[in-house]
C-alpha cells in the first residue's frame, strides 16, 4: 500500500523543501532584550525539528533552555536574555499538513479517493500533482510581495512568481501525461472521467 510519508517525502525532495533545503544563520529575532522578555519570534517558520542552534547573550544554550514553537516561529528562554540573541535554523516553506492536503487532490485528479485503493504506477502523477500546488502556491506567495532576505536584492520578485507558475504548469502537465498513460496501458473502461479543473490555491502565509 501506498504510504503518505513515502510521498510526502518524494513531494519536498522535488520541490526541494527537505530538512536540509533552507539554512537561515546568525538571525536576530523579533523582540525586546531588556532581561525581562523571554519570548522571541523568528523570521521563517515551520521550523525543522531538532535544527535550532541558539546564542543568547555570547553563551551557546541547551535544548532544554528554551521552547520552540515549530510552526509558528516563536522561541521562549527559561531565562530572558540580556545582551543579545542570535539564532541559526532550518526551515521548511510547506507545513507537512499542506503537502498532504494537495497529495489528496493529486489523488482525486487521478481518480482514487484513498492512498490504499491507489496502484504504485500512478504514485508519481500523484507527487506530480502535489508539487503543481506547492508551486502554485509559491508562485501566488511572491506575487503578493514575500521576501526572502537570502540572495540578490535585485531578484525581480515578479520573475520569480513568473517562474513557479511555468513549474506549475510543466508538474501539472506531466502528471495529466502519467496518469492517462496509465489509463491507456490498463484500458479505457478502467479510467475514470475527469474534468479537468484550474487550482485553486488559496492565500498561504506560513512565511513572514
Amino acid at each position: 500500500m501506498t504510504n503518505l510519508i513515502d510521498l510526502r517525502n518524494r513531494v519536498r525532495v522535488g520541490i526541494d523543501d527537505t530538512s536540509i533545503s533552507h539554512l537561515i544563520r546568525n538571525e536576530i529575532p523579533e523582540g525586546i532584550i531588556d532581561g525581562e522578555n523571554k519570548r522571541f519570534l523568528l523570521k521563517y517558520y515551520p521550523i525543522v525539528e531538532g535544527s535550532v542552534y541558539v546564542i543568547v547573550d555570547g553563551v551557546p544554550l541547551t535544548p532544554d533552555e528554551y521552547i520552540v514553537d515549530l510552526v509558528k516561529g516563536v522561541i521562549v528562554f527559561n531565562v530572558p536574555p540580556v545582551t543579545s540573541v542570535v539564532v541559526d535554523y532550518y526551515f521548511n516553506f510547506f507545513t507537512d499538513d499542506s503537502i498532504d492536503v494537495w497529495i489528496g487532490e493529486g489523488l482525486l485528479e487521478t481518480g482514487k479517493t484513498s492512498l490504499s485503493d491507489l496502484p504504485v504506477q500512478l504514485e508519481t502523477a500523484v507527487v506530480l500533482f502535489a508539487m503543481s500546488h506547492c508551486c502554485k502556491a509559491m508562485a501566488r506567495k511572491y506575487a503578493e510581495g514575500f521576501s526572502w532576505s537570502i540572495g540578490p536584492e535585485s531578484v525581480n520578485k515578479d520573475t520569480i512568481s513568473s517562474k513557479y507558475r511555468e513549474l506549475s504548469e510543466i508538474c501539472y502537465n506531466r502528471a495529466v501525461q502519467q496518469r492517462d498513460n496509465f489509463y491507456k496501458r490498463y484500458g479505457a473502461r478502467e479510467s475514470p472521467e475527469f474534468s479537468i479543473k484550474t487550482q485553486d490555491i488559496q492565500r498561504f502565509d506560513v512565511v513572514r
